[in-house]
């Protein structure tokens, strides 16, 4: 069990007016998480991890990583003795996952809720439109069966 390092619940509204610097235009932070001197942004388009290094915390890593680059994500509850819950996130081209801790009092529900939708939102975006921003959500075709009216080898027309 882990002292320090433990993730709570800030209001979006607020890590909102204090990062936004880093918000591109017309980005929303839907959930934020404040772990003692760093802090969790969970956006409509990313997921930002600030990491205040040295003894005064001038020196700030401001660690973007988009939904897409998302491959796979674990959650592991809080136990009888083990009071914290962790959230492991694995990303496309690295081997190990970007780990954070969060105290009993977060829901690590909502934080799963939160992070599938984003992901999924991508993953769909990927197989439909081929990752534009503006997506329609209908799989786009490919292969067989054929459109309408289009002549193909298979077909025989």
């Amino acid at each position: 069990m882990a002292l320090f390092g433990n993730a709570h619940t800030v209001d979006p509204g607020s890590a909102q007016q204090e990062y936004a610097r880093l918000l591109g235009q017309g980005e929303q932070v839907h959930a934020a998480y404040l772990l003692i001197r760093d802090t969790i942004l969970f956006t409509d388009r990313r997921l930002i991890l600030v990491d205040k290094q040295g003894i005064t915390g001038k020196k700030v890593e401001y660690h973007s990583i988009p939904y897409r680059s998302i491959t796979h994500f674990a959650v592991e509850t809080a136990g009888t003795f083990d009071l914290d819950a962790e959230l492991k996130i694995w990303l496309s081209g690295a081997t190990t996952p970007v780990q954070k801790t969060f105290t009993k009092g977060v829901d690590i529900y909502e934080v799963q809720a939160i992070l599938t939708q984003f992901v999924t939102r991508w993953t769909r975006c990927r197989r439909c439109c081929r990752g534009r921003r503006r997506c329609s959500g209908t799989p786009r075709r490919v292969g067989w069966p054929p459109r309408p009216g289009r002549r193909t080898a298979r077909s025989g027309r």
